[in-house]
């Protein structure tokens, strides 16, 4: 899980998480002087049937609390035989230094 602050960085990430796609999209237009990029990624996976989703992101004064919520496949669960690598990027308003809380859920996917 990552919090960029800078086009660099978000160019960087935003490569390696298209890296396995035949086109890259464009990278998103984003001010950082106003706003950064959460980017979470669940590295690869041998088969399908994963999935991540960035819940909700809350601002507190001194932190930001992003909550993931992962599911995984169940055994019973008929998936894909491809790679998978689930990942998502927000942008938020800049959080100047604050602190940043990761808080991940993981369950399983019922099929």
């Amino acid at each position: 899980y990552h919090d960029l602050h800078n086009a660099k960085d978000f160019q960087t990430w935003w490569n390696k998480a298209y890296s396995s796609f035949s086109e890259v999209p464009a990278l998103p237009k984003v001010d950082f002087t106003k706003d950064m990029v959460i980017a979470a990624f669940m590295g690869e996976k041998s088969h399908g049937g994963y999935s991540m989703h960035i819940e909700n992101i809350e601002k507190s004064r001194d932190a930001y609390s992003v909550n993931i919520n992962i599911s995984i496949p169940a055994q019973s669960c008929r998936t894909t035989q491809d790679t998978v690598q689930p990942f998502q990027f927000v942008v938020v308003p800049n959080n100047n230094g604050v602190f940043i809380n990761w808080n991940v859920k993981q369950g399983y996917k019922v099929c």
